[in-house]
């Protein structure tokens, strides 16, 4: 756990190096940390991937309703009348200002190495991608509707919606044209173990929705042994390893797993529809996502420009004797297609909203 303060010559307990920060190129190092910086943004990217779109100008998005039309049958010298789709409902995406400053003493810089100032930086990167995992866990897993002040901008309450959660909203029809039961259908399941049924109740809520698309299926790491004994009629198929050679009536799926990644990777496809199933970091323990690919993403990330979407520099200065970083990241999680993804809880038939920090 970090605690809060100034480095100073206590932190010299720990370690000492004969090469100090100031030493090789003081500029230097700072050019250094904007490098790994832009790097550990590129990795956020990739973490976020294609369920989260992103937006720079809007806060409310609308989200269309059931928009048929029936048909009324006519004479020979009948007109119809005219018909509209119903308003869609507007949701509310948040936006939330993120930072930690670090602060040093002259005395720090010169009897430490540019290794330990590094270790820091790692420190708050690790602080940058867990307050991000808790975002998605937040907009994925948690089941209620909330109103979210947009305090950065103009005060404006916004409605900030959760997946389908039986609130009464109304929704695009079923493909069939059947209507969706808004008071009653719900994207948050429970089952009481880890089980094919509830794998396979999980995927149908959402690609049931959709015509178009690629459902998948997120897991966390834990429940990577509970998926692989699922090895029965229509369940989970693995994927190979990369540099082993299989039997001639071995049934794997492509690709192959990459091994180079423990908590983020395709590890094979579930059922009869050939699912892709990911491990993923940010999925918490006991419970399982689902989402559909190739149509508008449910959770949109809301930011104001590229730049202050990245985990950033705000600004850098000495008053002596102290030395100073603040470091900043603005962004905000809402969902936006209700019905593109859906959350399963496997230990437990009652759904709750899990543990998010």
């Amino acid at each position: 756990m970090p605690t809060y303060g100034t480095n100073g010559v206590a932190d010299l307990l720990a370690t000492r190096f004969n090469t100090s920060v100031i030493a090789p190129d003081f500029d230097a190092v700072f050019a250094e940390i904007n490098r790994v910086l832009a790097i550990h943004n590129q990795q956020v990217e990739e973490m976020i991937g294609v369920m989260v779109g992103t937006t720079t100008t809007e806060r409310l998005v609308t989200y269309s309703t059931s928009s048929e039309m029936d048909m009324t049958e006519l004479d020979e010298y009948g007109t119809p009348e005219a018909q509209k789709p119903a308003a869609g409902a507007t949701l509310g995406l948040p936006l939330r200002l993120w930072g930690r400053s670090i602060q040093w003493n002259y005395t720090w810089f010169e009897e430490h190495s540019p290794a330990e100032m590094g270790a820091i930086m790692d420190s708050l990167f690790i602080g940058d991608i867990r307050n991000i995992s808790i975002a998605l866990r937040t907009a994925f897993f948690r089941p209620t509707n909330y109103t979210f002040v947009d305090h950065l901008v103009d005060q404006v309450s916004l409605a900030v919606k959760a997946l389908v959660n039986a609130d009464s909203a109304t929704y695009p029809s079923y493909p069939d044209g059947s209507a969706v039961d808004g008071a009653t259908h719900t994207h948050y399941l429970g089952v009481a173990t880890f089980t094919a049924a509830g794998l396979n109740s999980l995927v149908t809520t959402v690609r049931e929705h959709f015509t178009t698309g690629q459902t998948v299926l997120l897991i966390p790491a834990a429940s990577e042994a509970a998926i692989r004994a699922l090895t029965g009629a229509n369940e989970f198929i693995p994927a190979g390893l990369p540099n082993v050679m299989y039997g001639s009536a071995s049934t794997l799926a492509m690709p192959s797993v990459d091994s180079s990644q423990s908590y983020n990777r395709f590890i094979g496809i579930w059922g009869a529809n050939g699912v892709p199933v990911w491990v993923k970091p940010w999925i918490p323990a006991n419970y399982a996502l689902a989402y559909q690919e190739g149509v508008p993403p449910p959770v949109v990330r809301r930011i104001r420009t590229p730049e202050s979407a990245a985990l950033r520099m705000r600004y850098r200065g000495e008053i002596h004797p102290l030395g100073y970083e603040v470091f900043e990241r603005k962004f905000g999680f809402g969902v936006q297609n209700r019905l593109a993804a859906a959350a399963l809880r496997t230990n437990n038939a009652t759904y709750a909203i899990p543990t998010i920090a």
